[in-house]
């Protein structure tokens, strides 16, 4: 930090600052450079184990075009297309936004 703080004017300011806040629920819309603009719903959990510290978890509506760009990212992080020794084709055709 204190390296950042004397070389980043910027990052000093916005540290002086301290304007943290707590991320509610909600929605975000992330673009990947695979799969294009996806909006997801966002919602965080509570670790009950880790005080002070949440899960966030993202989702999209089954069936939509979110959705399925969300499970071609998970079939290619898993180098599975579904069936026996395939890989995943990610869809370069969604918006690219």
């Amino acid at each position: 930090m204190g390296e950042l703080i004397v070389k980043s004017p910027d990052f000093n300011r916005l540290w002086e600052r301290y304007e943290v806040r707590a991320i509610g629920d909600g929605t975000k819309t992330l673009r990947h450079p695979e799969v294009g603009t996806m909006t997801l719903s966002h919602e965080g959990l509570p670790l009950n184990r880790a005080q002070g510290r949440r899960l966030i978890v993202h989702m999209a509506p089954p069936g939509s075009p979110d959705h399925d760009a969300m499970t071609l990212l998970d079939l290619a992080a898993s180098g599975s297309s579904g069936g026996p020794g395939g890989t995943a084709p990610v869809s370069p055709s969604r918006g690219q936004g």
